[in-house]
């Protein structure tokens, strides 16, 4: 029988457990008990932590190369969550929203769950097709465009800063919210991530999760 212990299945998305800080987070854990401080077990703030939010801020802001405000972070308990959240404010039973096709499956389920009427957009190399997309929304009103621009799962294709730049374009001119799922944008081998989606806020409706 095959040995699968030194397999990682990159299908759940999930590290290894030899990965995990676990011995990092438990002194973490420790010291901040040890100051008698109980925040740790109260629901907090709503977006999450302040100070928590304040070091992400500053590390997402070197990685991204340009500043993140640390008052626009929302800590959430996965992605699946952030979507669930998004779908509950901004869409209701019945809307239409568009995704790439194919698309992460997971958030599938999301929107199902939600009663939205999902469309898919074809993708090629370059990532989600702008003529398709087009053509699209000539025959629906979407929502939202939900996108994952970097290393999306299955197809791994990362949308190219052309490609980036024509669905921004389409973005203002038919004033289309994106939400765009950038949770393995840092997952780079040697070369710079691309921008996020979301650093382009000024210039279009662009949410990040």
């Amino acid at each position: 029988m095959p040995d699968y212990s030194q397999v990682i299945d990159f299908g759940n998305g999930q590290p290894s457990l030899s990965l995990l800080p676990v011995k990092a987070l438990r002194t973490a854990t420790d010291d901040f008990m040890a100051r008698g401080d109980a925040t740790l077990l109260q629901y907090g703030a709503d977006q999450g932590d302040a100070s928590f939010r304040e070091v992400l801020a500053q590390f997402l802001g070197r990685r991204y190369a340009s500043p993140v405000d640390a008052s626009h972070l929302m800590v959430t308990a996965s992605a699946s969550q952030a979507l669930d959240l998004i779908c509950t404010r901004l869409t209701r039973p019945g809307d239409t929203i568009f995704v790439e096709e194919p698309t992460y499956f997971l958030a599938r389920h999301v929107f199902r769950d939600h009663g939205l009427h999902v469309v898919g957009i074809p993708i090629d190399d370059d990532g989600i097709r702008i003529d398709a997309l087009r053509d699209a929304l000539a025959r629906h009103r979407p929502t939202l465009l939900y996108t994952i621009p970097s290393f999306p799962n299955p197809t791994g294709t990362t949308m190219s800063p052309a490609r980036r730049e024509q669905l921004l374009a389409v973005s203002r001119e038919h004033d289309l919210l994106i939400v765009a799922d950038e949770v393995d944008l840092l997952l780079d081998f040697g070369t710079a991530p691309l921008p996020p989606q979301g650093a382009h806020t000024h210039a279009a409706r662009v949410s990040t999760r």
